[in-house]
């Protein structure tokens, strides 16, 4: 849900910030360069906590929505690690993150 969520949001500002500067500016494909999001200080310190590996390939694949293959790429590695390596930390994420989610719906 929490990646659902960041992409969803990033979209939604991306859209919103194009189509308020030129209304047809969604046909240029070069308006659409990818960027990292911002994220709650939560969700940062979470990501701080990873293992640096998991961390980079987390922030280029979910936060960056780069493609498996241009993440591998980018960090030499075989797209196989990348799948792994973005599997394990999103669990690690989660499990940060559940003791915050935890405290809220107690709330």
């Amino acid at each position: 849900m929490f990646i659902t969520r960041c992409r969803r949001a990033r979209r939604e500002r991306k859209a919103l910030g194009w189509l308020g500067a030129d209304p047809c500016a969604w046909t240029s494909p070069e308006a659409m360069a990818p960027s990292m999001i911002e994220v709650s200080p939560g969700v940062k310190r979470a990501l701080d906590a990873l293992p640096p590996a998991f961390r980079k390939v987390v922030e280029l694949v979910d936060l960056g929505e780069m493609s498996y293959r241009d993440a591998a790429d980018q960090i030499g590695v075989p797209v196989g690690t990348v799948m792994s390596r973005l599997h394990r930390g999103r669990k690690l994420l989660a499990t940060e993150l559940a003791p915050a989610a935890d405290l809220r719906q107690a709330a």
